[in-house]
C-alpha cells in the first residue's frame, strides 16, 4: 500500500518501523474461529468505511479517531497536554477564512494529525473541481494540489505519522509533511520534491499550542513573516 502511495522511502521507513511491534504481536494475530484478530479489524474497517472513501466523502475519519483515543491514551511525548486536535467543522471555518482555492498554497506550523490540512485540501480540490472542465487539467491539477501546495509541520514523531497516514486516507496530501519543529528547523523550503526552493505560501491556517511562548503567537510571527502575501486563519486561545 505505502509502496503504490510512493512515499518517499524515509516516511515508509519512519510508518513500518513504528506501528511493526503492534502489527506483530502475538495477541492480536493469533488465530481464533479462522481469523486473526488484526484481520477482524481490518476487515471491519473497510467494510464500515470503506464506502466512503470511494464515493468521495470528505470525511477527517483519522482525526476523528484520535480524538477519541487521545482522551484515554494520550501521548508520552505530550507533557503539557498541548496536543488538542480540531474540530472538522472549525478546520473547514478556518480553510474558508483564509480564502484556501485550487491556486492556494496552505500550511500549518503545527500540524496535529493534519485535520487542517486536510479541511484546506477538500477545499482546493471542490474548487477545482468546480472551475475546471476538461478531465485531463482536472487530474493534473489534482495532483499539483497534493504533491505541491499543502505543507504541515510537526514536531511529535507519533503525531507526524498520524499526519501523513490521515492525508494518504483522504486523498493523499502527505508530500510535504515533515517531521520538523517549525520555530527551530525550518526555512521555508519544500521538504520533498524541489527541496531548494521556497514554498510561496500564500494561506496560513493554524490552532497552535498554547503553552509555547506567547501562547503559540510564536507560529504566527514566524509563518507571516514568510509569507509575502495571503490571508491567515488561526485559533487564538481566550486568555492569550
Amino acid at each position: 500500500f505505502l509502496g503504490e502511495k510512493e512515499l518517499p522511502e524515509q516516511k515508509k521507513e519512519l510508518i513500518l518501523r513504528t506501528l511493526k511491534n503492534t502489527l506483530l504481536t502475538d495477541n492480536i494475530n493469533k488465530v481464533k474461529n479462522g481469523e486473526s484478530q488484526l484481520k477482524r479489524v481490518f476487515t471491519k474497517i473497510v467494510d464500515d468505511l470503506g464506502i466512503y472513501y470511494k464515493i468521495g466523502l470528505t470525511t477527517d475519519f483519522t482525526g476523528k479517531l484520535f480524538n477519541e483515543m487521545y482522551g484515554w491514551l494520550g501521548f508520552s511525548q505530550d507533557k503539557l497536554n498541548d496536543v488538542v486536535l480540531t474540530p472538522s467543522y472549525i478546520a473547514t471555518l478556518l480553510a474558508k477564512l483564509a480564502r484556501v482555492n485550487k491556486d492556494s498554497y496552505v500550511w500549518d506550523f503545527a500540524t496535529g494529525s493534519a485535520g487542517l490540512l486536510v479541511a484546506a485540501m477538500n477545499e482546493m480540490l471542490n474548487d477545482a473541481k468546480n472551475t475546471i472542465t476538461s478531465p485531463e487539467e482536472l487530474a493534473k491539477k489534482e495532483a499539483e494540489i497534493k504533491a505541491e501546495q499543502l505543507l504541515g509541520l510537526e514536531m511529535l514523531s507519533s503525531v507526524y505519522m498520524l499526519a501523513i497516514l490521515n492525508m494518504i486516507l483522504m486523498g493523499d496530501g502527505s508530500s510535504n509533511i515533515l517531521n520538523k519543529d517549525s520555530l527551530q528547523d525550518f526555512d521555508g523550503k519544500y521538504g520533498f520534491g524541489e527541496t531548494d526552493k521556497k514554498f510561496p505560501a500564500d494561506a496560513f491556517i493554524l490552532n497552535p499550542p498554547y503553552s509555547a511562548q506567547g501562547n503559540g503567537m510564536e507560529f504566527v510571527e514566524k509563518a507571516l513573516g514568510m509569507m509575502n502575501k495571503g490571508y491567515a486563519a488561526i485559533i487564538i486561545q481566550g486568555s492569550s
